[in-house]
């Protein structure tokens, strides 16, 4: 897939789009700040729009992400709140 960052706000923002000849996808990441100090929400939104062939697995591969994407999503907590 080709890919390229298409929204970056510092600190606040992230989408990357791919695309390639089965689907368009992009990936969005938004930051606010969290109840307490020192603490964020992090918001991760992945939009799939499959193109023809890519009609058969794009069911397959909505399934999949939220379970593949927890843990990525609390490692990159920890980073946007300093830790390692």
């Amino acid at each position: 897939m080709d890919g390229e960052c298409t929204r970056h706000e510092a600190g606040r923002a992230l989408t990357n789009s791919f695309t390639d000849k089965m689907m368009d996808v992009d990936v969005n990441f938004d930051v606010e700040p969290g109840a307490t100090t020192g603490t964020s929400e992090l918001t991760h939104r992945i939009d799939i729009r499959p193109e023809d062939f890519g009609e058969i697995f794009g069911s397959l591969i909505r399934r999949q992400l939220p379970g593949q994407t927890t843990g990525a999503m609390a490692d990159l907590k920890k980073l946007v709140e300093g830790g390692h």
